[in-house]
């Protein structure tokens, strides 16, 4: 009853993480209103309400070559052999971009600068029998070097505790989250692709029902995160389920992962 508990547990949990700095928001403003503001004008003998006329420039719009290769960069259904299912459908960034936050995007960071499509999720994937979730993201910009300069800010202590305190924040089931620095791999970062990696344990209680991974990787411009999240099992049944995880994240990024991660080959 436990396992099958925590694992109801992870299912949901994973849902409410996955707005957790991907949530898109409407590039037309905070509201999501395209539509022209009103404006009220009052005299003594009436009150007239006015349809303001207004004219916002359009967002900007990756170009079809960015638009491409940040696509190629998550993982989908059929990166996964059969018995892997769709938890969660992927955030469409085509016709938005990522909701300002303080730990990825704050409103004047490059992130939030980047033009519509420059960014693209994968679904949330389940492993066939086990509470084994995966999702990745990815972001393009102008230039290797403005991707560098983003993804430093990854690798940080302020933006692991800044991430656990939405994770905690967010989810609904009352759980708290405990950075897990045994298990942040940091002495990985700079190998191959990987650029920044943290763990967070949730807790129920004293209980740990869940594990979460995320780690960063960088490929010439682009950004690619990989999330994993994990609920009790047998160590062999999550070798199991990181093997095909391991090879769609090397096929990805187009290059091998460094080994001994999470996620990472």
């Amino acid at each position: 009853m436990l396992r099958r508990t925590c694992t109801a547990l992870v299912a949901v949990l994973v849902l409410v993480l996955a707005a957790c700095g991907g949530g898109g928001s409407d590039a037309t403003g905070d509201d999501g209103d395209a539509t022209a503001s009103e404006a009220t004008t009052t005299t003594e003998a009436a009150t007239t309400t006015e349809a303001a006329t207004t004219t916002e420039a359009a967002p900007a719009t990756a170009d079809e070559a960015t638009v491409a290769e940040v696509t190629s960069r998550v993982i989908e259904l059929d990166d996964l052999p059969e018995g892997w299912t769709v938890l969660a459908e992927a955030e469409d960034y085509q016709g938005k971009g990522i909701a300002p936050e303080d730990c990825l995007n704050p409103e004047d960071g490059a992130l939030n600068q980047l033009p519509l499509g420059a960014q693209a999720a994968g679904p949330t994937l389940r492993a066939p029998e086990v509470p084994y979730f995966l999702t990745t993201w990815a972001a393009t910009f102008d230039t290797e070097a403005d991707a560098s300069a983003w993804a430093a800010g990854l690798d940080t202590p302020e933006h692991a505790q800044c991430q656990g305190e939405v994770f905690e924040a967010s989810n609904q089931n009352g759980l708290t989250v405990r950075l897990d620095a045994d298990q942040s791999n940091d002495e990985l970062i700079g190998q191959g692709a990987l650029v920044a990696t943290d763990a967070y344990e949730f807790l129920d209680g004293d209980q740990v029902v869940s594990t979460m991974t995320i780690s960063a990787y960088q490929v010439g411009r682009t950004i690619v995160t990989v999330r994993i999240e994990t609920g009790p099992m047998e160590q062999a049944q999550a070798d199991q389920a990181q093997v095909p995880v391991d090879a769609a994240i090397d096929a990805v990024l187009g290059t091998d992962a460094p080994t001994g991660l999470p996620g990472g080959g």
